[in-house]
């Protein structure tokens, strides 16, 4: 098995580690990853660079990380977080994460003729439980989208979350991809959400555990079978 160990120093507290373990065979498409080659290096698209595991926090601080290898194992990829909001009398709104994104400026992925997005995944609660409205979301990022308005290139991102049913076990998930919605996130650009599926740069999944001032938990995000379809065809 493949281990791979994140260590983040951040006023929002959080580990990270990815191991893997076997799930189900993937169906014609564009194939992210299934993690059958055990390693951080996603199938597709074309030019992005390996998974990476982060959390995010409004101090920004930068991220330290190691990378193990624990032999050969099964395949599929597993992050597990411990998050912190620290005791500061406000919230911080922090989570984690992890993504692949494109290597190179300027470059990215038409996702534009697919109809689906594929993914197995759960979500694990560890001994200390995150709030039940903690929320696991995907995002899309895009650079250089004309802004509807100007037409002047921007940098903007879609996203959309995943069903609850994932708290629950193991869900196969076919989510479409018109359900992508303009992010809300502070500073994001708003666009058409076909423009940005034109030019997707980054795939990334947050997990946003929602907590009070003072709250920390641990959790595990279990990920299989990524890919994009044509369910047309």
């Amino acid at each position: 098995m493949r281990f791979i160990r994140i260590t983040l120093a951040m006023a929002l507290l959080a580990t990270a580690g990815a191991g893997c373990f076997d799930v189900a065979t993937v169906s014609p498409g564009i194939l992210v990853d299934d993690f059958e080659d055990r390693d951080d290096l996603p199938s597709g698209p074309t030019g992005f660079g390996p998974w990476v595991v982060f959390s995010y926090g409004p101090d920004g601080q930068p991220v330290a990380q190691t990378i193990e290898e624990r032999g050969t194992g099964q395949h599929g990829l597993d992050v597990q977080f411990t998050l912190a909001d620290p005791p500061d009398g406000q919230r911080q709104y922090g989570g984690g994460g992890l993504g692949i994104f494109a290597v190179d400026p300027g470059l990215s992925a038409d996702l534009s003729t697919y109809t689906e997005m594929r993914i197995s995944a759960s979500l694990e609660r560890g001994d200390s439980p995150p709030p039940d409205v903690a929320q696991v979301a995907i995002r899309l990022n895009c650079s250089g989208v004309p802004d509807p308005t100007s037409g002047a290139p921007v940098d903007a991102a879609i996203q959309q979350l995943l069903p609850g049913a994932i708290k629950s076990g193991w869900t196969a998930l076919r989510l479409p991809m018109a359900a992508f919605q303009q992010s809300t996130a502070p500073g994001v650009a708003a666009i058409h959400s076909r423009d940005c599926l034109t030019r997707v740069d980054g795939i990334v999944f947050t997990v946003n555990p929602s907590f009070e001032d003072g709250q920390a938990a641990t959790l595990t995000l279990h990920l299989d079978d990524i890919q994009f379809v044509d369910a047309h065809n």
